[in-house]
């Protein structure tokens, strides 16, 4: 097992690249990992300090795994909106608009 290190921001920007550049190569890899593992849909971004993107997604491409979260949020969204209304549930159709009014 790695030592433990107190978790906080790094002032020094030369030390905080490097931990970034590391920590973001082991968490690809465990996104990589978990993917094969699993068999199950990953993306994962990371906007480094000097802000370059990193990214990893497996099967799938970034946008169609991001369509599915976007979608899956406001299927929640529009859940708990029905379970918040004193009205019945049965006509899903207006709280969808009003959903899809509110970007997530």
């Amino acid at each position: 097992m790695g030592r433990k290190i107190e978790i906080k921001k790094i002032e020094d920007i030369t030390k905080c690249q490097v931990t970034f550049s590391k920590r973001r190569s082991s968490l690809m890899k465990k996104a990589q990992e978990i993917s094969v593992c699993c068999d199950v849909d990953v993306a994962f971004i990371a906007f480094s300090p000097s802000g370059r993107i990193s990214k990893f997604c497996n099967k799938r491409s970034f946008a169609a795994i991001f369509s599915g979260f976007v979608a899956l949020a406001e299927n929640i969204y529009v859940t708990c909106a029905c379970r918040r209304s004193s009205r019945s549930c049965g006509d899903l159709t207006t709280l969808r608009v009003t959903a899809a009014s509110h970007t997530i």
